[in-house]
């Protein structure tokens, strides 16, 4: 049975206009301002108010919250910002705080651990990680080179800022007050025969009374914490607290204000979390490139490449 053709005589299929499926609209969505002035007719003046704030709010922080959002470039927007309002807040308060960490009494058994733990990303701590990845996860030696860029270069960094910078630590409080900074100009009148020096005058044998901003131990801990973090994301909290612990020790010990702190943890994620999520010097390796982690598997609903610190 001959079935009889769809298309008309003498007319090709293909030739015949296809009707086209309308495009789904995508409804507009309204303004915050508009939605908290509509939405909320109902609702007793105090609480319209609020809504009409923060609505106003939201749309005056959109463009910046884009800014800060923009994938590939939260890994250094965000510390920046953070960094920098931490340090303008507790600028105010680094008197009040390292004269408080001066009259508290560390001793015993307390102080001893404090001051072992604050070595958290130091040489010591460095190396004892390089034995323990090298030899339980074998797969991950050559992110051991990662390791090693990102504390070098995190500790550069943070040597170039304390020496332009010249904030003495709180153990000159008789001195120099919390907010001076005495680079690149001011000098130090360092007793005889040395005489007035400057602070970035690191070739001098002026000690490091005068390199307190920022933490160097802190953004060590941090480079450490992000190279664990990265291979070892279930642990990420452990790491967080090390850093944490490592920022109070300095303050308590009097060496750092709390703004020193905050920026050389600022410091250390900028640093340390290109270089190791880029594989910046493992990858120089031939072979194969080894995982991001040890099980080679990544956390759901995050970027590959990004630690969660």
């Amino acid at each position: 049975m001959i079935r009889p053709s769809a298309c008309p005589q003498h007319t090709s299929c293909h030739d015949r206009p296809h009707a086209r499926s309308p495009m789904p609209t995508r409804p507009s969505t309204p303004s915050p301002w508009k939605a908290a002035r509509d939405y909320n007719r109902g609702l007793t003046p105090p609480v319209r108010w609020l809504h009409a704030i923060a609505a106003a709010l939201r749309t005056a922080l959109a463009p910046a919250l884009g800014w800060l959002n923009t994938p590939g470039q939260r890994f250094w927007r965000w510390p920046i910002l953070l960094g920098t309002l931490g340090v303008l807040i507790l600028w105010q308060y680094d008197a009040a705080v390292a004269e408080w960490a001066r009259n508290l009494r560390l001793g015993g058994d307390f102080r001893r651990e404090l001051e072992a733990l604050q070595q958290f990303g130091g040489l010591g701590s460095l190396v004892l990680v390089a034995v323990l990845v090298w030899t339980l996860t074998p797969a991950n030696r050559r992110r051991l080179a990662d390791l090693a860029a990102a504390a070098a270069a995190t500790g550069l960094a943070t040597y170039i800022g304390k020496i332009l910078i010249g904030r003495p630590r709180p153990r000159m409080h008789e001195t120099y007050d919390a907010g001076v900074i005495l680079a690149p100009t001011g000098v130090h009148p360092f007793p005889p025969p040395l005489g007035p020096r400057h602070a970035w005058e690191f070739w001098q044998p002026i000690g490091s009374d005068f390199w307190s901003f920022p933490s160097s131990h802190t953004s060590a801990a941090v480079a450490l914490a992000v190279f664990l973090a990265v291979l070892y994301p279930r642990a990420r909290w452990v790491w967080i607290t090390l850093v944490a612990v490592v920022a109070l020790a300095r303050v308590l010990f009097g060496a750092h204000y709390p703004s020193d702190v905050v920026a050389g943890a600022a410091l250390g994620v900028i640093v340390a979390v290109p270089i190791v999520t880029s594989r910046v010097a493992s990858r120089r390796f031939p072979g194969r490139p080894p995982p991001n982690r040890p099980d080679n598997r990544e956390p759901r609903g995050r970027h590959p490449e990004t630690p969660t610190l």
